[in-house]
């Protein structure tokens, strides 16, 4: 596994968020590593926020809801409704019980 994807892990785990330079180097990791899942959840077509972009990412890395809530510094509540949100927007689903499958499946 690439090391910003360990990195971010053990953020994750020791309730670190990430910084704007973490960000920055997994977006990279996705274009050299993802480009085309990178590509389809970008589309203008789907919208997806910022925060959407960053949950649909780290989803599609493995990191779980709870990793995900303090690296963006979010409530796991929070998480549950931007997982819905790109679900809806990227899969016309509705809730976020799906979304991982979802999202490995791009």
């Amino acid at each position: 596994m690439n090391a910003i994807v360990n990195r971010l892990h053990r953020k994750g785990c020791r309730a670190e968020q990430a910084t704007e330079e973490d960000w920055k180097e997994l977006k990279q990791y996705a274009l050299d590593c993802e480009p085309s899942f990178l590509e389809r959840i970008s589309s203008g077509e789907a919208k997806l926020t910022d925060k959407e972009l960053k949950v649909s990412l780290l989803s599609r890395l493995l990191f779980t809801p709870s990793e995900q809530a303090t690296l963006l510094g979010l409530s796991k509540q929070r998480i549950t409704n931007i997982r819905s949100a790109a679900n809806r927007k990227l899969f016309s689903q509705s809730g976020a019980k799906f979304f991982d499958g979802n999202i490995l499946g791009l």
